[in-house]
């Protein structure tokens, strides 16, 4: 009798275990579902930031992209996703988005103090976002698409090895790449235009030790590259190159701090010259 009711109370407590885990997975799915749903919903409209970047829309089209794609597809949790079109819309209406924001940074470049290098670098965006986000036919479907194809031809000559019709552009870019220099008493100004990152431009000044100082990004997540900044300053550039060299962000094949890494290697190529 006393073997029967252990065996009673194994099953018991066997079973209860069961219906404890099930009912995790049940409302984990519920979950990450809700979690998907909500941050569509969160992507809203499409704008421009007053830095003139796209960084906040693509931070939040970047996190619902995300947590669809951590669906759960063997219990087909993808198909519960009602607002799925409003994603797939939002993909499209961001390229839209990015295009005009390049037009309009063309018409204002000499109110903004901005060089043909400058725009072309948001021309470049616009097809590493096409290549991000959504198919070469849907780009085409685009209604800016023909006002893409012409401020494309003005600046292609700029754009180089991220234009439209080449590979997706990465930290170990070809030798064509150039950073513009300064020399002054004891240390060297640089400039340097990044390739599929949100930030434009990154400037930095390296002394006769090559430590960094007065590192800045135009563009981008402000908030961590402003901790870059302020982390980096006065370290030697070869320990920086270390650490932040092939740090990707999400799926580019690149990041903010992996393109500082490459400017820093042509800076310090460009010391031994």
């Amino acid at each position: 009798m006393k073997k029967l009711n252990k065996y009673v109370l194994v099953l018991i407590i066997t079973f209860s275990f069961a219906l404890l885990f099930l009912g995790l997975s049940i409302g984990s799915a519920i979950y990450t579902v809700e979690r998907s749903k909500k941050s569509i919903d969160n992507i809203g409209k499409i704008v421009v930031d007053d830095d003139l970047t796209l960084t906040t829309s693509k931070s939040k089209l970047d996190k619902a992209i995300t947590n669809y794609e951590k669906l759960d597809r063997n219990i087909n949790l993808d198909k519960q996703i009602k607002n799925i079109d409003k994603l797939n819309e939002s993909k499209k209406e961001f390229v839209n988005v990015s295009i005009i924001l390049a037009i309009s940074v063309d018409n204002q470049k000499v109110k903004l103090e901005l060089s043909d290098s400058d725009v072309a670098k948001y021309v470049s965006d616009i097809s590493e976002y096409q290549k991000e986000y959504i198919t070469e036919d849907e780009f085409k479907e685009l209604d800016k698409y023909n006002d893409y194809l012409i401020i494309y031809e003005k600046y292609k000559d700029l754009i180089g090895s991220s234009s439209s019709s080449d590979s997706g552009s990465s930290s170990s870019s070809s030798g064509e790449e150039e950073i513009e220099i300064c020399l002054g008493d004891n240390m060297a100004k640089y400039e340097f235009v990044p390739k599929g990152v949100c930030s434009r431009k990154i400037k930095f000044e390296l002394d006769d030790e090559s430590k960094i100082s007065n590192l800045e990004f135009q563009g981008g997540c402000q908030g961590n590259l402003l901790a870059i900044s302020k982390i980096v300053e006065g370290l030697p550039a070869e320990k920086v190159i270390k650490v932040f060299e092939g740090n990707l962000c999400g799926n580019k094949p690149t990041s903010c701090a992996d393109q500082l890494a490459h400017a820093l290697k042509l800076a310090l190529k460009n010391n031994k010259h």
